[in-house]
């Protein structure tokens, strides 16, 4: 089951876990995830705002993040660091 993360929450994990293309538009920013200089994947970055971020958001957005529930929360909650979520990159191609 998904934790309750609120957007600041996620967008901070994001921003500091993971190395982005950052697309910097009006409303979210997007963000696009390379490997060995592949395009993985491109994703929509939370706003930094302190509403909840809900079920179906979290799934789209570990769906494209290449990551089991379980990874996706330990993503967020700190437990899985950067080096670690490229080895499931690496692994999930």
């Amino acid at each position: 089951m998904a934790k309750a993360f609120t957007e600041k929450e996620i967008r901070k994990s994001l921003l500091n876990k993971i190395d982005f293309i950052i697309v910097k538009n009006p409303g979210h920013w997007k963000g696009k995830i390379f490997l060995n200089d592949v395009l993985i994947s491109k994703i929509k970055i939370p706003n930094p705002h302190n509403k909840h971020f809900g079920k179906g958001k979290i799934k789209v957005l570990r769906k494209s993040l290449c990551l089991s529930l379980s990874q996706f929360n330990d993503l967020i909650n700190c437990p899985l660091k950067k080096h670690e979520y490229y080895q499931i990159l690496e692994n999930f191609k």
